[in-house]
């Protein structure tokens, strides 16, 4: 590991995909080290059909 490596910052650990979303957003990630970071690669299909979720607090009691 080079000096240029240790001297970078740690990605912290997230609770939402939000607080996620937020950081990505305003940090500088050439300060972070990515090292470890992975390619990640969905396969998303078209569907025919749609759903409609319901939350839990829009249900009529």
């Amino acid at each position: 590991m080079n000096l240029s490596m240790r001297m970078k910052k740690k990605i912290p650990t997230f609770k939402s995909d939000r607080e996620a979303d937020e950081f990505v957003a305003k940090a500088d990630l050439a300060k972070y080290d990515l090292s470890g970071a992975q390619l990640v690669r969905f396969d998303l299909k078209l569907k025919d059909k749609s759903i409609t979720a319901v939350s839990r607090n829009s249900r009529a009691q």
